[in-house]
């Protein structure tokens, strides 16, 4: 093999594991981002169920 080539193939390597170190860290984001996502739905169900309580045309929705 001719130095050229090696360096190509040393250039491949470094790319490749610079794209699976940033798909590790884009991985670990996505996962990161869909537990936050949970937390905020189920905040949201919470919010909502407050809101309808107090749209409603009861007394104690007249007192709040």
């Amino acid at each position: 093999m001719s130095d050229s080539t090696l360096k190509e193939l040393w250039q491949q390597v470094a790319e490749k594991k610079s794209c699976e170190a940033k798909q590790k860290e884009l991985t670990a984001q996505r996962d990161t981002l869909a537990d936050c996502l949970k937390k905020l739905e189920k905040s949201k169900l919470a919010e909502q169920a407050d809101v309808d309580r107090l749209e409603g045309h009861s007394l104690a929705a007249f007192f709040y």
